[in-house]
């Protein structure tokens, strides 16, 4: 694999809303049309976007402005899990009515046809778009500090609420405006404004809710995750260390899709996991570790896991010193004891936040 690059495993009645509703009864996806009218309200201008549940159109409300427009698919599961999706933004939105959690926001939802719709803020590229656009370089300190601070703030937020996200990744984490420049020292295209909303609340799960046994899109889960040691809220934060180193070098921190790969890689990156996570692990795993609980690596390795984790730097090398503040606020995020990871609340007020970042004027 090579180190880095990617491959990874959003009110009318029902009989007013199907008069406009046509789709492939193979796929379920809704079959639009541009000028088309939805919901007697909403204008198609254009399709932003194709996936797996459904599909995301550009359109124009009846006061001229633009919504993006989720249509998911006529599958039942899809759509079932939708409405879950949707009720989850409900108890956000009612918990955040003047909007400062820098979390989506839902205006409204309804049935068409055999589909479901979501209507969102309509927002820009992802994290993931403009790191691929500059063809995975990372963005400037002072932009991932800026982006940092407002993704704590919407983790707080929901950790508050005892809602876990259990994927956040760059591609759920949106610009709000999509006007980018020129960084002529660094000859790549970065966003003029960083505010960012997250997204994606499908998988989330509240604190009274069913756990599933592993959450996460691969590269961004926790190691109590891999090993099925159960998690909580501090997953999401384990997440984000990994975001955000991803946001400063541009490509992913940990690049493999085998789990022990994943944890070879995560002591190379950060040191020794302790003891007692290879004693508790989940009896499937425990063929990864040695009679006293460590890692059985390099002995259990591979060539091509021993190939890959040899070409990963520590975090000591990835960070430069000049970046210490940044460094240390990862080891704190990357702290493999879930119960001593630096909680969002108190991430806001990390001294990373207090350096100085931006260029000067003679830059």
């Amino acid at each position: 694999m090579e180190s880095g690059k990617r491959s990874r495993s959003s009110c009318s009645s029902t009989s007013e809303a199907r008069s406009h509703s046509t789709y492939n009864q193979d796929a379920g996806h809704f079959e639009w049309q541009e000028g088309q009218m939805i919901n007697d309200r909403y204008k198609v201008k254009g399709l932003l976007g194709d996936g797996t549940f459904g599909r995301v159109l550009e359109v124009e409300d009846q006061d001229g402005s633009f919504k993006a427009l989720k249509v998911i698919r006529a599958v039942k599961r899809y759509v079932e899990a939708a409405k879950i999706e949707v009720e989850i933004l409900h108890r956000i939105n009612r918990a955040d009515p003047t909007h400062q959690s820098n979390i989506v926001q839902l205006y409204e939802d309804f049935p068409l046809g055999g589909n479901y719709c979501l209507v969102f803020e309509k927002l820009g590229r992802s994290l993931f778009d403009i790191i691929k656009l500059n063809e995975y370089k990372g963005f400037r300190m002072w932009q991932v500090q800026e982006i940092a601070e407002q993704l704590f703030k919407a983790i707080d937020f929901m950790h508050t609420l005892g809602l876990t996200h259990t994927d956040l990744k760059p591609e759920n984490i949106l610009l709000v405006n999509d006007e980018l420049r020129f960084d002529e020292e660094k000859k790549i295209n970065l966003p003029v404004d960083c505010t960012i909303r997250v997204i994606d609340f499908g998988g989330a799960t509240f604190r009274e809710d069913h756990h599933s046994v592993i959450i996460n899109t691969r590269q961004y889960r926790a190691p109590e995750v891999i090993l099925e040691l159960g998690w909580d809220t501090m997953s999401d934060l384990w997440s984000l260390g990994c975001i955000l180193v991803e946001l400063y070098t541009g490509e992913l921190l940990f690049p493999t899709h085998k789990n022990f790969e994943h944890l070879a890689m995560l002591e190379k990156v950060l040191g020794h996991m302790p003891a007692w996570m290879g004693k508790r692990c989940s009896y499937s795993y425990k063929k990864y570790f040695d009679r006293d609980y460590f890692l059985n690596y390099p002995e259990r390795a591979d060539h091509e896991t021993r190939r890959n984790v040899r070409h990963l730097l520590c975090l000591e090398e990835l960070i430069p010193s000049k970046y210490r503040e940044f460094r240390h606020l990862i080891y704190d995020l990357l702290e493999f004891n879930p119960n001593r990871r630096l909680r969002a609340k108190d991430a806001l007020r990390h001294r990373f936040f207090d350096a100085d970042y931006r260029p000067k004027r003679s830059e």
